[in-house]
């Protein structure tokens, strides 16, 4: 089995590396004759997009090849898509929504916290009180001169 790699580790490492990349939105295929596994990112200033062919290594052979290209679909398809939706402002984004995440959990674990210590006030409170009514009764028992009612 394959060990997990450390998220908060791998996150930090993603962010990172963001310096430096090309802008978002990132886009599949969005220009008409785009190659298979295009991926390109926002316009230019000069009217051009950013782009980057990816062809993963795949089992596709020369049959497989030519359905795609009979077929109009791209067998890298997903390869693509996949990329498009690392686009740097969703990184950025995934990584605010667990920010947001691990402060509401932190401030869950200070109420659980607090709730835990007002239980232990309370119990030790009922505590004092069952132990000053059984006090109660034995004195007045004693002034009665024998045994309590029911």
């Amino acid at each position: 089995m394959t060990d997990q790699p450390d998220g908060a580790v791998l996150l930090a490492e993603i962010m990172e590396g963001l310096e430096g990349v090309t802008p978002s939105p990132w886009a599949y295929m969005p220009n008409e004759f785009d190659d298979w596994g295009t991926v390109r990112a926002k316009i230019s200033n000069a009217g051009q997009s950013y782009g980057a062919a990816v062809s993963f290594t795949r089992t596709h052979n020369a049959v497989d090849y030519a359905k795609h290209w009979k077929d109009g679909t791209d067998p890298y398809s997903d390869n693509g898509k996949h990329l498009a939706r690392c686009s740097p402002d969703n990184i950025r984004a995934i990584s605010a929504a667990m920010k947001a995440k691990d402060s509401e959990i932190e401030r869950l674990k200070a109420t659980v916290k607090q709730a835990d210590l007002e239980h232990n006030e309370t119990v030790k409170l009922l505590r004092e009180l069952i132990k000053d009514r059984d006090e109660i009764i034995d004195a007045l028992v004693t002034l009665k001169g024998g045994e309590a009612d029911g």
